[in-house]
């Protein structure tokens, strides 16, 4: 059966809520809904209509626009100066979402032309917020002298933060988590002052992956973990993420591992 075109579907979904709004509590889980009942909806709308659309969004195909990123980031910082405590930036901007359906659920892949981080996009600097923790550079001077000090630099940088931890009560339990929230994390090698591996292009990724699975005479059926095996076998000769679903979605050009190694 012939799929809906792009512009067919977002015809035929706007209509659906125009006339139905009371039944539509959530864009994406309506939409699988209708698809199990109307097969001219295809099952994966983010992979078929990928040549249609750059960035493709449940609420945009019932024909609920999104803000422009100026608009967006107006909203949100609005609605921040107004807390009396700065603390989870993506926890709060999940929130507003319940109430604004024009803000996207991934702003750093829908905005990705002018995002720099969560911290930029809710306006913080302006803010005069006082932190129960060290700021990341203070930890980062912390955690780089707790690093000198170990006879044997131990490989595993988290069992050697998880050892310290609890000595200052500024250090936060999960700083991933709270560095996170202001767009400052970037790894635990950056946290220890180590070279921060860069990781290879997509592009790199999949020739790579390809070649190696090609290679294989019994073809492994789990490819997420022969993925991992590959990622630890290699890991001294090329830098694949350890999250590949996640570090190249960022780039908009993750679609699955059977994609990643070409498997049909």
């Amino acid at each position: 059966m012939k799929h809906y075109s792009y512009e067919e579907a977002k015809t035929y979904l706007t209509d659906y809520w125009w006339f139905n709004p009371q039944e539509i509590v959530c864009f994406k889980q309506k939409y699988f809904e209708l698809a199990k009942v109307d097969l001219r909806l295809p099952k994966d709308p983010v992979s078929f209509y990928r040549n249609d659309i750059e960035f493709f969004a449940f609420s945009s195909v019932f024909g609920e626009e999104h803000f422009t990123f100026e608009e967006a980031k107006k909203f949100c910082s609005e609605k921040y100066s107004n807390l009396s405590s700065h603390e989870d930036l993506q926890g709060f901007y999940a929130s507003l979402r319940k109430d604004e359906s024009r803000l996207p659920s991934a702003p750093y892949v829908a905005y990705r032309e002018d995002w720099t981080n969560w911290a930029e996009f809710f306006n913080t600097q302006q803010l005069n917020v006082k932190s129960p923790y060290y700021s990341l550079d203070e930890l980062k001077s912390l955690c780089i002298e707790k690093y000198k000090k170990q006879k044997d630099n131990p490989i595993n940088l988290q069992k050697l933060f998880q050892s310290f931890k609890h000595e200052d009560e500024k250090i936060p339990k999960n700083p991933f988590l709270y560095y996170g929230k202001t767009g400052e994390w970037k790894s635990w090698q950056d946290l220890f002052g180590l070279e921060v591996p860069v990781w290879i292009s997509y592009i790199e990724a999949k020739d790579f992956c390809v070649d190696m699975y090609q290679k294989e005479v019994q073809k492994p059926k789990n490819l997420a973990a022969y993925y991992l095996s590959l990622r630890e076998t290699y890991r001294e000769q090329i830098t694949l993420p350890r999250h590949p679903e996640s570090f190249y979605a960022k780039t908009n050009e993750w679609q699955s591992f059977k994609s990643l190694f070409d498997v049909k």
